[in-house]
């Protein structure tokens, strides 16, 4: 397929489907298949209606419908981790959710039923990697790796029964303050915000569209942050609202596009209405 042709394509989707609260067309990418090999099935692609820029955050497919000069390979400039963080194996009891045997396997029946109930479903397990130990030390627990470039520097162990007298665990060593879940889209190359939001479980819903700080902002998370090449909002829990503005202030003091919501008490992003946290979110940072 060729760029004006790409264009062409982007521009249908554009005038044939609804624009959202943000200024978003939100549909299935209809690249994936040739530059993937598989279909898109999460609404990957995304048309902004005022300046034309398009992307997939699937196959990386970007460009703007107005403009002869876009480039349709996406390579992320991302700051490369710290020497001092070590990679870290999965747990030696770790299952995949989204291939054989975890896929069927009786004993993960609890964790893909847990999934499915928070609207997760397979193709978000596959892209994120996440699987599930049913025994072991992480036993009856879902497994949600932190991973860049290819590699593995942690994971966060949820457990699945509501039972477990700790709901979170990492394992031993992991550097909790400096790492964030899906770190690399804060410098994918586009206008379309990006959530800050505390744990996975509030970012998993937004996937695509969130980064998890793993708790509370570290320093060292928010000198990351600070060079983020998108806008960004912030939205944590609701009983940390006071810290999230303070990120929220100080990221607008370092020059930064940025938003903040206020979350009602004891409510997290996970637990409110996606679409009210999206549009909130748009309309912290005027882009309504």
């Amino acid at each position: 397929m060729s760029y004006h042709e790409d264009r062409e394509l982007a521009e249908q989707i554009l005038n044939n489907s609804e624009v959202g609260p943000t200024g978003w067309v939100r549909e299935n990418c209809p690249f994936c298949v040739t530059r993937t090999g598989k279909e898109d099935r999460r609404k990957s692609f995304s048309v902004k209606e005022d300046s034309g820029y398009y992307h997939c955050f699937r196959c990386a497919t970007k460009g703007r419908i107005h403009s002869d000069t876009s480039s349709f390979k996406y390579i992320p400039n991302i700051p490369s981790v710290s020497p001092e963080l070590d990679e870290m194996p999965c747990p030696e009891d770790y299952e995949p959710l989204w291939k054989e045997p975890g896929l069927n396997a009786y004993a993960l029946r609890r964790a893909r039923e847990y999934m499915r109930s928070r609207k997760l479903y397979r193709e978000i397990w596959e892209d994120a990697q996440i699987g599930a130990c049913y025994k072991g030390y992480f036993r009856d627990r879902i497994i949600i790796p932190i991973i860049e470039k290819g590699k593995w520097y942690g994971f966060v162990a949820r457990d699945w029964s509501n039972t477990a007298q700790r709901k979170y665990l990492y394992p031993m060593g992991m550097n909790k303050t400096e790492l964030m879940w899906n770190r690399d889209l804060l410098y994918e190359i586009t206008d379309e915000f990006l959530l800050v939001v505390e744990g996975v479980f509030d970012a998993l819903p937004y996937y695509g569209r969130a980064v998890a700080l793993l708790g509370k902002p570290t320093k060292k998370q928010v000198e990351q942050i600070k060079q983020a090449t998108r806008p960004i909002v912030v939205a944590l829990d609701g009983d940390a609202w006071e810290e999230g503005l303070a990120l929220s202030q100080k990221l607008k003091l370092s020059g930064k596009q940025t938003g903040f919501v206020k979350l009602p008490p004891g409510k997290d992003p996970g637990s409110v209405d996606k679409e009210w946290l999206l549009y909130e979110a748009a309309r912290s940072i005027g882009d309504l």
